[in-house]
């Protein structure tokens, strides 16, 4: 029997009662305040992260879930009188919550903490034993998960299998009773694929390139702030960014100046040397976010030492731009130009539907 074999056959057991599953979680709450610095270190060895940004938009967002499910798991957990058929009158009839067994969750890279402690801590809650694959192109945040779990967690409740794409495959042909899988859409295919051959449950949670469209009546000020911010957080690397702007022609001008004052204000004259700005997962990523710039990203805007590329606001693209051919998951923002909102309806209903779509302005708000 091979690693990851083991690993799953451990997890073989009857559900986890309500009453441990809280104890666990408290555990694992506490287990990560006293690791918070450690878990920040990781984030920025990875991604280059801020030891702000880490606490905000990963390991707060993780608490906040343990504590929400704590809260209402005793609930959750009870069973649910229900009405019943007429045609077993007289009965009565009752839900009775059961956890689908084991658990495979993998994460992805760019929230590598977050997206892989949030659905785990679902799991926890809902009674299920579970095996973490951490995202392999984070190395130092999957260690210090490894660590974190193993901590608090008894191998045949949760354990954590580390490796590539080899690991991967290998987990997915093993028997689970329900996958969890956060990424693109290659792997989703391949989660979805062995969870259909398995006749089981899959969550899938994919990116799309998600349109902002800011109209005439926008306010510059606050609408290019937050646009910049959104866009730029974690250098880009956000499922929920905003992947291109659909800018009102008659405030051109205005915004695209308004954008770059904020990028300025945020990350100063040169983003390379500023603490709160991320970096490039890694050189794959790094070249292909290049490679889809083309020209337009200066050699000063960008350093493959650092796996750094500026923030990049690059105005007047066209609809067959390589840049509007998939999602870029990255500090570049193409602008399309319009001069309606029907034009910009009729451009979005165009492509597929996307995961996330931001509207700025006040009389069609």
């Amino acid at each position: 029997m091979n690693t990851v074999e083991s690993a799953v056959a451990r997890l073989d057991g009857p559900p986890v009662e309500p009453e441990e599953r809280i104890r666990l979680l408290n555990s694992l709450s506490d287990a990560i305040s006293r690791h918070e610095k450690d878990i920040s270190n990781a984030l920025f060895q990875d991604l280059g992260k801020s030891a702000f940004e880490s606490f905000t938009t990963e390991i707060s967002i993780v608490q906040n879930d343990i504590a929400f499910l704590k809260k209402h798991l005793r609930k959750w957990a009870r069973p649910k009188r229900v009405p019943c058929s007429i045609l077993n009158w007289p009965s009565t009839g009752y839900l009775y919550p059961e956890p689908y067994g084991k658990a495979l969750i993998f994460s992805a890279w760019n929230y590598p903490f977050q997206l892989m402690l949030s659905p785990f801590a679902g799991a926890v809650s809902a009674g299920c034993r579970t095996l973490l694959k951490p995202a392999e192109q984070a190395p130092a945040t999957a260690q210090i998960i490894q660590e974190l779990i193993s901590e608090v967690f008894p191998e045949d409740i949760a354990k954590v299998v580390c490796g590539g794409i080899e690991t991967a495959q290998e987990l997915l042909k093993q028997k689970f009773d329900i996958f969890f899988y956060t990424g693109g859409q290659t792997g989703g295919r391949a989660v979805a694929k062995a969870a259909a051959e398995q006749l089981s449950p899959v969550i899938l949670e994919l990116g799309g390139k998600s349109p902002c469209i800011v109209d005439a009546d926008a306010d510059p000020d606050l609408s290019a702030r937050r646009i910049v911010w959104g866009k730029f957080l974690n250098a880009g690397q956000t499922c929920v960014a905003p992947d291109y702007l659909l800018l009102h022609q008659d405030i051109r001008e205005t915004f695209l100046e308004k954008m770059q004052e904020c990028i300025h204000r945020f990350y100063g004259d040169n983003p390379l040397e500023s603490k709160d700005y991320p970096r490039i997962i890694n050189d794959t990523h790094f070249q292909r976010l290049l490679r889809l710039a083309g020209s337009r990203v200066l050699p000063e805007q960008y350093c493959r030492t650092e796996r750094y590329i500026a923030p990049l606001v690059i105005p007047d693209v066209k609809a067959d731009d390589p840049l509007m051919q998939e999602e870029i998951f990255g500090p570049i923002l193409p602008v399309l130009t319009i001069s309606s909102m029907d034009e910009a309806i009729t451009f979005v209903k165009q492509r597929p539907k996307p995961l996330a779509l931001y509207f700025y302005g006040r009389k069609n708000a």
